[in-house]
């Protein structure tokens, strides 16, 4: 028996908390709605993470683009001895230079960017979790059927040991060993009982109440599907890689906040000032002045503002080299753990042809005399064998998940569901998405 051949079928019955931040009409609108996995992994885009993200994104594409080109205007008043005739002001502006507008606006343009690749690593991750969640749903939900049947067989195990108590044959040690496994058994049956619920509740935080989940194992990819796209998609750690992606922008915005604290401390233009000063002046145009101071670009007190920044920048250089090494390693790593899997899947699958235990249970049930205790310990290997080739295929999607999160394919546009063997999209309305 193969992983994924039974359909899991579950009402949950939601915590009130998870229907907390959906609106009260589309809450009473799908109420009651069967969703299956796509419809789980769709649930990404509604992350909170990501809406918080998305209101940000808006904030800032909303906010005004081109910065002042005047920073400050300060206005100045003097009265001499109180005299109205005596009356002096004065008006000076703080303008901006060229240079520093030009970066202030990079800056602008590289902390939306930023902000932009950090939502795509967001619902990036947000997407990565559902995946893990739901095959960890569906292997518990596996192997605790597998172990329930695996339970069953042992009772019966001993309940064949203890009728032979009083015959020749009786092995007290077989007993023995018998009773310690079907107590093993037994309580591995809770654990994955109690892992089922816990893991029901999760997935059920991110539907309204009452949502019936139509979770079918039968729909996820096997080996030789895994395998096929293994050599036909693109695992190379590119540009479209949300964790490169988020770092490169982050590298960006360091190197632009640099060049305009930079741009500010080279500004030689200061101020210009305007002075209307009528004291004993009978003309207005003797009463006009006009001022504007130049700065001397020299090193001053925020040069050490400007060191730490550089070393930010510098040091964010460093990081992002690192972490392109990192993502070619793991990937790399992962790709040899995943064709090591499908090895071993295969060998088992080949030892399994060899010698079908359930062929042979059939074969052996047919004949008359066949003693119980070695039907029940063939029935045993069978099932064991099946316990087997599930972690393996578990072990497999897992790594076929991982591949696909660090080479960026999960979130990739279009959306898919690659938990399908059709490879569908996950649903029209994420067209909308874009990946600038």
């Amino acid at each position: 028996m193969k992983i994924g051949s039974r359909s899991v079928f579950l009402v949950v019955n939601c915590l009130a908390i998870g229907a907390a931040g959906l609106p009260t009409g589309w809450a009473a609108e799908v109420t009651g709605a069967r969703v299956d996995i796509g419809d789980f992994l769709v649930t990404a885009l509604d992350d909170q993470q990501v809406v918080h993200r998305e209101e940000l994104v808006e904030f800032l594409e909303e906010a005004p683009g081109n910065p002042p080109f005047i920073r400050s205007l300060e206005f100045r008043t003097e009265t001499d001895r109180f005299a109205i005739a005596n009356q002096k002001y004065s008006l000076r502006f703080y303008p901006s230079s060229l240079a520093e507008n030009r970066r202030s606006r990079e800056l602008q343009t590289t902390a939306l960017a930023a902000s932009q690749r950090e939502r795509e690593l967001i619902l990036h991750q947000a997407l990565r979790w559902r995946y893990r969640l739901v095959l960890r749903f569906l292997h518990n939900r596996e192997l605790l059927e597998l172990n329930l049947d695996l339970l069953q067989m042992q009772r019966d195990k001993v309940q064949v040991l203890n009728q032979s108590v009083a015959t020749p044959d009786f092995d007290i040690d077989a007993l023995v060993r018998a009773q310690d496994q079907l107590t093993t058994t037994g309580l591995e049956v809770i654990t994955l009982e109690n892992r089922d619920r816990q893991l029901a509740v999760e997935i059920g935080r991110c539907f309204p109440p009452s949502t019936q989940l139509d979770l079918n194992g039968g729909e996820l990819p096997d080996a030789v599907l895994i395998s096929s796209l293994l050599d036909t998609l693109s695992w190379a750690v590119c540009a479209t890689s949300p964790y490169l992606r988020a770092s490169q922008a982050e590298l960006e915005l360091a190197g632009a906040g640099f060049n305009l604290m930079r741009s500010q401390e080279r500004q030689i233009f200061n101020f210009f000032k305007v002075t209307y000063d009528y004291e004993n002046r009978l003309q207005t145009s003797e009463a006009l002045f006009f001022e504007f101071g130049m700065r001397i670009p020299i090193r001053s007190g925020n040069q050490q503002e400007l060191n730490r920044n550089q070393l930010e920048f510098l040091t964010r250089t460093a990081d992002h080299a690192e972490l392109v090494r990192e993502l070619e390693l793991e990937l790399e790593q992962d790709r040899a753990d995943l064709r090591g899997l499908l090895e071993q899947i295969n060998l088992l699958e080949e030892l399994q042809a060899l010698s079908p235990a359930e062929t042979t249970l059939a074969t052996m049930m047919r004949y008359e005399g066949t003693p119980p205790l070695s039907l029940l310990r063939l029935r045993e290997s069978a099932i064991k064998s099946d316990l087997q080739q599930a972690d393996l295929l578990y072990s497999l999607r897992i790594k076929y998940i991982e591949l696909l999160d660090l080479s960026g394919t999960l979130s990739r546009l279009p959306l898919r569901n690659w938990l399908s063997t059709e490879l569908e999209y996950l649903q029209p309305e994420a067209g909308h998405l874009s990946y600038e």
